[in-house]
């Protein structure tokens, strides 16, 4: 409603520039972090709370996630924020 504008995710999906994102694809994803992600999926997608949560659970960053996300191919879905 105020149309302010969502600046630099923690996952790394927005804000960091126009159409752009700060997250790159991981070089591996540990097996048991594979796991955690596959087990964690809605309809295919992995809910963004569930990230920040596998985060914790894990001791990794929250863009750790996020690229092992992308090394999977797998979605980010349900911005806390609404965003997407």
């Amino acid at each position: 409603l105020l149309e302010a504008q969502i600046d630099q995710c923690q996952l790394g999906l927005f804000g960091y520039g126009k159409g752009k994102k700060k997250v790159k694809a991981a070089e591996n994803v540990p097996p048991a972090l594979h796991d955690a992600i596959m087990k964690s999926l809605v309809e295919g997608r992995l809910p963004c709370r569930s990230a920040w949560d596998l985060a914790e659970e894990s001791a990794v960053s929250r863009m750790d996630i996020a690229a092992a996300c992308e090394t999977l191919g797998i979605r980010i879905s349900r911005c806390q924020l609404g965003s997407f």
